[in-house]
C-alpha cells in the first residue's frame, strides 16, 4: 500500500499538494499545542510570582528582627582575602548568621555590614 501510495503521491500533482497542505495542517497544530503547553507553564509560575509579590507586606509583619542593640561590635581584624569581626563576644566573617534574621554581609576596615533579611545597614567599630 506504501508503494501504491508513494506511486500515487510522485504522479499527481494535486495529491502532491494535499498531501502537503495535511502534513503543513499536522505540524502547526503540533506546534500550537506545544506552545499552548509553554504559555501555560509560564502563566502558572507568573501566577505563583504574583501571590509571593502579594504577600511581601504580611511577610515582613511577620519577621522578627534582632534590635540594633543586642548586637554590638567589639573589633575587627581586616584583611583582603579573608577579615573576620567579633560581634556579641562570637568572631564571624561574612556569610555567618548573628541573629535571627542578621546576616554578616561584608567586612570593612571600620565597620561591618550587616543583612536584617530587607535591607542592609553597617554597625560601626565604638570610637
Amino acid at each position: 500500500m506504501l508503494n501504491k501510495f508513494a506511486y500515487l503521491l510522485g504522479k499527481d500533482k494535486q495529491v502532491q499538494m494535499t498531501f502537503v497542505l495535511l502534513l503543513a495542517v499536522f505540524c502547526l497544530t503540533v506546534f500550537l499545542k506545544n506552545v499552548n503547553n509553554v504559555q501555560e507553564r509560564l502563566l502558572a509560575q507568573l501566577q505563583t510570582q504574583k501571590n509571593l509579590v502579594l504577600r511581601i507586606p504580611e511577610l515582613q509583619k511577620q519577621q522578627v528582627f534582632a534590635p540594633l542593640s543586642d548586637i554590638s561590635l567589639s573589633g575587627i581584624i581586616f584583611n583582603i582575602e579573608a577579615s573576620v569581626a567579633i560581634i556579641n563576644n562570637s568572631i564571624v566573617k561574612a556569610g555567618d548568621q548573628v541573629g535571627p534574621n542578621t546576616k554578616v554581609v561584608s567586612i570593612k576596615s571600620d565597620a561591618v555590614v550587616l543583612n536584617d533579611g530587607v535591607k542592609d545597614f553597617e554597625l560601626k567599630l565604638p570610637e
